[in-house]
C-alpha cells in the first residue's frame, strides 16, 4: 500500500510521466501481488485488477456491485454536483436533459473565455490533493473558482432571460444551457448542479473518447511488440469463440 495517505502515489505519476505505467508500474506489482491487488493512490485506497475477466466482471456489474468514481482531486475541480458524482435516480435526470440537447452551441457564450483558464484546471484534475500556494492542484483550485464565478453570472443571465419569457418557449427546447436553466427553474436540479455539469462537460469534450482511440492506435503504431501481443489475444479470442 505504499507510504500512509501518499501511498504509490509518487511511483504511479513517475510512470505515467515516462509513458510506461503498465511496465514500470502494474506489471511488477502484478508479477509481486498477482492480477488483483490493493495499493494507495491519489489518497484512496485502490484495487486494480487485470485481465479479461476481471475487468467483464466489473464492467457487467456497474451500478450492481460497483459504481464509478474519480480522485478526490477530480470531483473538488470538477465539482461534486456533476453527473460523474452522481447515481441512480438523479444520474439518469442529468444524462437525460445533458443527451437531450449536447451540442457546441450549447456552450458559445462560455467557450472563449474559458478554455485558457480551464487549462490550468486540467493540470490539477490527476494532481496530488495538496493545496500549497503554487502547486499544481492549488492553481487548478483558483483557476475553477474563477470559471465558476463566470459560469454563475451566464446561468443567472439565463434564467431571468428565461423566467422572463424572453424566447422562453424556444429555449426550452433548445441548447444544453438552457436545458439545465429550465431544469434549475423547474426545481429539478440546483445552480450548483447546473454550473458543475457545464464545467465537467467542457472537462469531457477536452478528453474525449475519440482522443484516447486515436491515442491507442498511435501507442500501438510506435511499439510493435504491444501491437503484436494485441494481435494475438484478439486472434485467440476469436479461435476460442469458434470452436464453442
Amino acid at each position: 500500500m505504499g507510504l500512509p495517505w501518499v501511498g504509490q502515489t509518487m511511483e504511479f505519476y513517475k510512470a505515467q510521466r515516462k509513458n510506461s505505467l503498465f511496465d514500470d508500474f502494474a506489471q511488477p506489482r502484478i508479477t509481486k501481488y498477482g492480477k488483483i491487488f490493493t495499493t494507495h493512490l491519489m489518497g484512496s485506497p485502490t484495487v486494480i485488477v487485470n485481465g479479461a475477466n476481471a475487468n467483464k466482471f466489473l464492467l457487467s456489474n456497474e451500478f450492481k456491485l460497483v459504481v464509478s468514481s474519480w480522485p478526490s482531486a477530480s470531483v473538488q475541480l470538477m465539482g461534486k454536483d456533476s453527473i460523474m458524482e452522481k447515481q441512480g435516480e438523479r444520474h439518469r435526470y442529468l444524462r437525460g436533459l445533458i443527451g437531450a440537447s449536447l451540442g457546441q452551441e450549447g456552450l458559445e457564450t462560455v467557450e472563449a473565455e474559458m478554455l485558457g483558464i480551464f487549462e490550468r484546471v486540467l493540470e490539477g484534475v490527476f494532481a496530488a490533493l495538496v493545496q500549497i500556494p503554487g502547486l499544481r492542484f492549488w492553481r487548478a483550485k483558483k483557476a475553477r473558482v474563477e470559471i465558476e464565478n463566470m459560469l454563475i453570472e451566464v446561468v443567472r443571465e439565463k434564467r431571468m432571460q428565461m423566467e422572463g419569457k424572453i424566447e422562453a418557449e424556444e429555449e426550452q427546447g433548445g441548447t444544453l444551457l438552457s436545458q439545465l436553466v429550465a431544469g434549475m427553474i423547474q426545481g429539478e436540479i440546483t445552480e450548483e448542479e447546473v454550473v458543475d455539469n457545464v464545467v465537467l462537460l467542457v472537462f469531457a469534450a477536452h478528453n474525449t473518447t475519440s482522443f484516447a482511440i486515436a491515442m491507442t492506435f498511435k501507442m500501438l503504431a510506435q511499439h510493435p511488440y504491444c501491437h503484436s501481443i494485441l494481435l494475438k489475444g484478439v486472434v485467440n479470442n476469436i479461435w476460442n469463440t469458434l470452436q464453442l
